[in-house]
């Protein structure tokens, strides 16, 4: 799995989860999480999957997750996890000396 993710000013996490395995799905706790989670994922059948005008072989799923337990990413997939943690950046974060300071 690569793993990438973000958090903008307003304190919205943005995580995405590739799954590069042909044959394994994760599982994941993902710690801290408060907040329900919008998740995004796109995915096919197999990894040889397309999408022509007669037929759609990958496709975008989104959902809801309630942030609680462990989270499943599927084989062969991409997905986009965000949620707000309910503070912004700058309640986090203090910059101090050019350092990022907690």
């Amino acid at each position: 799995m690569d793993v990438s993710a973000a958090v903008n000013e307003e304190g919205v996490v943005s995580c995405v989860v590739v799954n590069i395995s042909e044959e394994k799905e994760f599982e994941v706790e993902l710690k801290d999480v408060e907040s329900d989670v919008e998740v995004y994922e796109i995915t096919g059948a197999d990894v040889k999957a397309v999408n022509t005008k007669e037929k759609e072989g990958v496709w975008l799923k989104d959902r809801k997750w309630d942030g609680k337990g462990l989270f499943g990413f599927k084989k062969h997939s991409m997905t986009m996890l965000r949620w707000h943690t309910g503070k912004t950046i700058s309640e986090v974060l203090t910059r101090h000396n050019g350092l990022l300071m907690r």
